[in-house]
């Protein structure tokens, strides 16, 4: 039996290759982004508390019957942490627990809507969620 004549090294068609990553580029970049932020836990305790009363959403920012108190993060927090407390993680277990169901659930989502429609709905539930919790009193 005869081999196939080999070609000249540069006529070879190479084989295309596998990504190693197979996650949609929005839900890679959003895993990314909570592995920043959950670097926070090495800063100083005291810088460490403060990002968490300035991006997690504290109830008590609300209430306007209690004494005035003030949080880190001004008038400002009272919006935005709407949203952010959901990129705060208490550890690694934590957040790998998040990610471990983000990633087939993310990634169907991410497929199916594009990066461009693939935050806007993550991000209202995340407003409804300390919203019915706020306004169920």
């Amino acid at each position: 039996m005869e081999s196939p004549p080999e070609l000249p090294p540069d006529t070879r068609q190479d084989a295309p290759r596998e990504p190693i990553l197979t996650l949609p580029r929005a839900l890679t970049v959003y895993v990314l982004l909570l592995a920043v932020i959950h670097l926070r836990v090495l800063l100083p305790p005291e810088l460490e508390n403060w990002t968490v009363d300035a991006f997690g959403f504290i109830p008590k920012r609300y209430d306007s019957t209690l004494l005035a108190i003030n949080f880190p993060g001004g008038a400002g927090a009272k919006v935005w942490t709407f949203v952010t407390y959901s990129l705060l993680h208490a550890n690694l277990s934590h957040i790998g627990f998040n990610v471990l169901w983000l990633l087939p659930f993310g990634s169907a989502l991410a497929r199916r809507f594009g990066a461009t429609r693939f935050f806007p709905p993550p991000a209202r539930w995340r407003i409804s969620s300390p919203m019915s919790t706020q306004w169920r009193r």
